[in-house]
């Protein structure tokens, strides 16, 4: 931190820098500070305690001002991170030119806050200096939820708007088309009128928010004019593939269009045909599919059409009739896909031809998993007619990969038909310290160690992951990896800690997953959040248990974003937020929580999980099922069955991103038992059934 803005921090909270032009509070982030307990050989920090002042600003933001510059004064290495919370707090009281004072000094003397602090800036510019605020903007990108990007949009909107940009109206429009389900997005639709090809815009970003209601009544809204074609196309495959709720309605908006001259029209009439399949009216389908074929031989759909034709059959039990119409598709991009389908239906369809299928396509496919897929198969299908050499192939895929989703199922099945020295057994690791040890730094990773360590003991985080970001070229060559991780650690940067591991030790992983140093193994599959981790699994749900799907859905990346808006560490959509609110006794319309906060986000993923777990009787592979495909979609693939075996339910979900979802989950679940639980893979594994009880239970239905 330079002398000169240690010499500015308190003159700025006492007022100088700049009279308070406003008394109404402005909105101010909230500075999330996670608090865990320091080691015990952290750096003490001299002076009046950082994480009290961080803490009262949390607690009432406009207050805070002083508390913070006193401790900036006092403590330099975090001085920085502490005076751009004084200028949102400066800010929150209505003074923006001292807000502004402050944040530009710590913009033009840290640059790895930069982007915080010119955020920071450009709001306490307006609304008197417009320039100012489009300038300050210009260097303070979207970053998550430092820079989130509604209020940029919002903010930079205003500043065009008041400047006399002629581009504002652009970017009002962006933002209403763009983010519709915000508040900022709200306020810029408000008096503005739209045109029907920004309505249907508008439309499909209502989708990608899961507001499907919003997005089906503007949608409608538009049935009678200009765009009503495509308009009445993306109301049926609004209904097919998201609400799922009225198949006979998208099956009438695809003929409808189908019947006209729309480009859209021959699109139309194969997703008609699977409309009526998803209804159930299989002859129908049926014959549309072939119509399509006959009619639309090459257009770019028959591809689709020809391998939903053999699924359409293979979903409704006609399993000859599917084998066949699947190993007809021998080229296009399908073909891969088909071939799999006709060996695995022939399996289903209990043929003798199933065992050559599998053996073929096991010896013919280069991908690891993909080949033990089809020896697992080929090996199942021996069962009843040479049962010794069903366990021998077995046992191959188990030996072979034990970890994987395939060598689990073969560990659940034999376990009670072999004994412990046909299949082995993988221990569990030790307890792990309470602590990790605090590695010591050399001499040129001084300074940046004891600014990680001084801003994470202020519960900063978020601002100490960016000082592990900055340095990482320096921290993550071979002889400061130890002290790489530890800074992670520290700084919370726990999905760093696990892509860096698995990387740094890709070999050792896939020879040996079992292998190697625990403290290694920790980091490979790394029990992020730990307090808040415990907190959440007093639902009834083991830590590892959600960090298994944390690992999946995030990487243990607090602001991850998806390309839906899934939001944080469980990746959960703002519609699912309310609905988990409104289903623990929250009231309707009450603010959302802060979804980047990792507390805030495994408590409300936690929740859901148990909910889940609790729907579908604490089986994994169908609360898996559920959270990535939602629960009406799993509970209408019992088909009226009580139970089914647990590899042919997974293998059988019609959606892929579903089907390995599934098989990953249980994967990191075995994993995060072994490494965090101490358990042996014998009794790891015992948490995937062999047999799923399909029994129909009320529940969360969200």
């Amino acid at each position: 931190m330079r002398a000169s803005i240690r010499g500015l921090i308190l003159l700025g909270a006492l007022g100088v820098g700049g009279p308070a032009d406003a008394k109404k509070p402005v909105h101010a982030p909230k500075a999330r500070a996670h608090a865990v307990k320091p080691h015990a050989d952290v750096e003490k920090v001299e002076g009046p305690e950082p994480f009290a002042a961080v803490a009262a600003f949390r607690n009432s933001p406009a207050q805070a001002a002083l508390a913070l510059a006193r401790a900036a004064e006092a403590n330099p290495e975090v001085a920085g991170a502490l005076t751009i919370l004084q200028a949102e707090s400066q800010l929150a009281a209505g003074a923006r030119d001292r807000a502004r004072f402050l944040a530009v000094a710590v913009a033009r003397s840290t640059p790895v806050f930069a982007d915080r602090a010119y955020w920071v800036a450009a709001r306490a510019a307006m609304p008197a200096d417009c320039r100012a605020a489009l300038d300050f903007l210009s260097k303070a990108p979207v970053s998550a939820d430092w820079v989130p990007a509604p209020p940029r949009l919002a903010l930079l909107w205003h500043a065009q708007a008041a400047c006399d940009r002629p581009e504002s109206d652009a970017t009002r429009r962006a933002l209403a088309l763009e983010w519709p389900t915000t508040p900022e997005g709200r306020e810029a639709a408000t008096g503005l009128t739209l045109t029907p090809e920004e309505r249907l815009k508008r439309a499909a970003h209502l989708e990608d928010a899961r507001d499907y209601a919003a997005a089906d009544a503007d949608l409608s809204a538009l049935l009678d004019g200009p765009v009503s074609d495509e308009a009445r196309f993306q109301i049926g495959r609004l209904h097919l593939e998201r609400l799922r709720d009225d198949f006979h309605l998208a099956e009438r908006a695809f003929a409808q269009v189908a019947a006209g001259r729309s480009p859209r029209a021959v699109e139309a009439a194969w997703l008609r045909a699977r409309a009526l399949g998803r209804a159930g009216d299989v002859a129908a389908a049926a014959a549309a599919y072939d119509t399509f074929l006959t009619e639309h031989a090459t257009a770019p759909q028959a591809a689709d059409a020809r391998f939903f034709r053999a699924f359409l059959d293979y979903e409704n039990g006609r399993l000859a009739q599917a084998a066949a119409g699947f190993a007809a598709i021998i080229d296009g991009p399908f073909a891969p896909q088909a071939r799999w389908y006709a060996a695995f239906t022939l399996y289903l369809a209990d043929s003798p031809a199933a065992v050559a299928a599998l053996d073929a396509l096991a010896a013919d496919n280069a991908d690891g998993k993909a080949a033990r897929r089809a020896r697992y198969w080929a090996a199942r299908a021996r069962e009843h007619t040479a049962p010794a050499e069903a366990r021998r192939r077995l046992l191959a895929v188990q030996r072979e990969a034990p970890l994987d989703w395939y060598g689990l199922l073969v560990r659940r099945r034999l376990a009670d038909r072999a004994g412990a020295g046909a299949l082995g057994d993988v221990p569990g690791l030790p307890k792990a310290p309470a602590h990790r040890p605090q590695v010591a730094a050399p001499k040129r990773l001084r300074a940046v160690a004891l600014q990680v360590r001084s801003l994470a003991r202020a519960g900063l985080h978020d601002f100490a992951r960016r000082v592990v970001n900055a340095a990482w070229n320096d921290l993550h060559a071979p002889e400061t990896r130890p002290l790489a991780v530890d800074l992670a650690a520290t700084a919370q940067d726990f999905g760093r800690i696990y892509g860096s591991t698995q990387a740094w030790n890709r070999a050792a992983l896939e020879a040996a997953p079992t292998g190697g140093a625990p403290t290694m193994l920790r980091d490979a599959w790394p029990m992020g959040f730990p307090e808040a981790l415990h907190t959440a699994a007093r639902a009834g749900l083991a830590p590892s248990h959600l960090a298994a799907f944390i690992l999946k859905e995030s990487g243990f990346n607090p602001d991850a974003v998806s390309a839906a808006h899934a939001l944080g560490l469980m990746q959960l959509m703002e519609p699912t937020a309310r609905a988990i609110g409104l289903a623990r006794g929250g009231a309707s319309g009450a603010a959302l929580p802060d979804l980047f906060d990792p507390d805030v986000n495994i408590d409300l993923g936690g929740w859901y999980l148990g909910a889940l777990s609790q729907r579908f009787g604490g089986q994994l592979p169908l609360v898996a099922a559920a959270y990535n495909a939602g629960p009406p979609s799993v509970v209408g693939w019992f088909k009226g069955r009580s139970t089914v075996d647990t590899d042919v339910f997974v293998e059988a979900i019609p959606f892929r991103e579903t089907r390995e979802y599934v098989k990953r989950i249980v994967e990191l679940h075995t994993i995060y038992q072994l490494v965090h639980d101490g358990k042996t893979l014998s009794r790891a594994v015992q948490t995937l059934p062999e047999q799923l009880d399909l029994t129909v239970r009320p529940g969360v239905d969200f």
